[in-house]
């Protein structure tokens, strides 16, 4: 999404939008903190998208920490308050 590279729908259809994109990041814990992803979470921001928050938790890989996609419900309070 960061670079612009549209190699799927979901992208083509984020690089036509032109609503409001707010987007979960869901990664494993290193993925999370490494610099390219906190990178591109800064350019999406910086484009005017809004992030919402990953939560800690258990993790796919066992790890424990942030990185865990936000439960649908907070995800749902989230929209619901940032509109």
């Amino acid at each position: 999404m960061a670079n612009g590279l549209c190699d799927n729908l979901l992208i083509a259809c984020y690089l036509s939008a032109k609503c409001p994109v707010y987007f979960a990041p869901a990664m494993d814990l290193d993925m999370y903190i490494h610099p390219s992803s906190v990178e591109s979470f800064k350019s999406l921001k910086e484009f005017g998208n809004i992030m919402i928050p990953a939560e800690n938790g258990e993790l796919a890989s066992g790890l424990s920490g942030e990185g865990r996609m936000a439960e649908p419900e907070n995800i749902v309070s989230f929209l619901e308050h940032n509109n």
